[in-house]
């Protein structure tokens, strides 16, 4: 009859894994801050519902007060932005940056 093998598991030999914390992706969120710049301004001086038309200009190319299509030139300063952030973000992702800065120790931070 077989004997029953033990196995030892030596804490030098485990591996122990940290629960993964909130990170912050940088380059989506700056792309995300270059189109909120303007109708920001004009919210802090009350002007909200030109706030809202300035966001759908840059994110959606639709003029809020005229109801009308205002073209893609608006839209260069919202949607361009965050759309290069999220391809910083997904190239940065496949060439491993994020995991050199996770194994730093940078906390909050990726890219």
């Amino acid at each position: 009859m077989a004997r029953k093998r033990l196995r030892r598991y030596y804490p030098r030999f485990r591996r122990f894994r940290r629960r993964p914390s909130m990170t912050i992706p940088i380059a989506p969120v700056a792309g995300l801050l270059a189109g909120l710049t303007e109708p920001a301004k004009r919210a802090m001086y009350g002007d909200f519902d030109g706030a809202v038309d300035e966001l759908c200009h840059a994110y959606l190319g639709y003029s809020y007060r005229s109801k009308t299509w205002v073209g893609i030139d608006s839209m260069k300063r919202g949607l361009l932005p965050l759309v290069i952030g999220f391809a910083v973000h997904w190239v940065a992702g496949r060439l491993g940056v994020n995991r050199l800065l996770a194994r730093a120790k940078v906390p909050l931070i990726r890219i």
